[in-house]
């Protein structure tokens, strides 16, 4: 493992622009280390140039809480984890929440389909289709959707087609897209199924492809967040790619698709690194502003919107 010459100064700026994407609860002065918060982040930045002791170091600094406390906290907490098998062990050679594995494992686990309500409308979650119920950010951007009577939309990457069928209540027009093609056949069974035929047209392909020369009022998207390479079509719903690739090469073809004062909705988690997202958006030149930000089960996400800077 590498390690840092003068680690307070080289970290602090990146860590304290992080970690309000992290929560600390606090009990008694008692600080209380949340899955998908505080620990994730410590084991995400031990596995790169910066030691466990660094990080911990730092947030007894920042929080003025003792290192000890907060080492202990986090090694208690994940041999919790390990004991119900969702880390690997914390140890100096490698530091590991594999998220992309958890994430397939319960996907494989769904097996034949199942009805779910979200926001007053039945759904259908199909096998080999993102699932919006072990996840969060699908139902908190359908429910800050923000659609205008009138409205042309993409949903890009439509799943099961919640934000489709959300959109559709105000749209003109509704225009819904999945590489995936059993995305494809779960969302028309969605659409049938809220009495919604002739309202929402479905394609298949990726990103852009399958809207090439078309434009739209509203794109909507629930982007995969986690920097890594998807290893199934599947994963392709959570994995971005490495270094964002994905979301790279969205924002640099959005553009071109949307018709005039058009805008951009788009949730993304803070473990995917919100502030590189909002960065990335606004050197594509789009203004970007949060329509709404939440913390529910220590996952902190945004709802953001981008619009095109004049």
């Amino acid at each position: 493992m590498k390690t840092m010459k003068n680690p307070k100064l080289s970290t602090k700026a990146r860590m304290r622009k992080d970690l309000d994407g992290y929560i600390l609860y606090y009990s008694a002065g008692h600080v209380t280390l949340m899955l998908n918060s505080i620990a994730y982040y410590i084991l995400t930045l031990c596995n790169g140039e910066n030691s466990c002791d660094d990080i911990i170091d730092l947030i007894s600094e920042d929080y003025n809480t003792d290192a000890e406390t907060i080492r202990q906290d986090v090694l208690n907490l994940l041999e919790k984890l390990r004991r119900i098998k969702i880390v690997d062990d914390f140890s100096e050679s490698k530091h590991v929440y594999d998220m992309q594995t958890q994430l397939s494992n319960f996907h494989k686990e769904i097996t034949t389909e199942f009805e779910t309500n979200i926001l007053e409308k039945k759904f259908v979650v199909c096998p080999g289709v993102f699932s919006p119920i072990r996840t969060l950010t699908s139902e908190f951007l359908a429910r800050h959707l923000v659609t205008k009577h009138g409205d042309t939309v993409l949903d890009l990457g439509t799943g099961i087609g919640i934000q489709a069928i959300i959109a559709s209540e105000k749209a003109k027009k509704v225009i819904a897209t999945d590489i995936n093609p059993y995305a494809i056949s779960c969302a028309k069974k969605n659409i049938q199924l809220n009495d919604l035929e002739g309202r929402i047209e479905l394609r298949e392909g990726d990103l852009f492809q399958p809207v090439q020369h078309e434009q739209f009022d509203l794109i909507v998207w629930n982007p995969p967040y986690l920097p890594l390479k998807p290893r199934s079509i599947l994963e392709m719903s959570w994995c971005c790619g490495k270094d964002f690739s994905l979301i790279e090469k969205f924002l640099n073809e959005a553009r071109k698709h949307l018709a005039s004062s058009g805008r951009i909705e788009i949730v993304f988690s803070a473990m995917g690194n919100i502030p590189r997202l909002i960065d990335k958006a606004k050197s594509n030149s789009f203004s970007v502003s949060i329509v709404s930000s939440t913390a529910n089960k220590g996952e902190e996400m945004r709802v953001l919107l981008l619009t095109c800077c004049i």
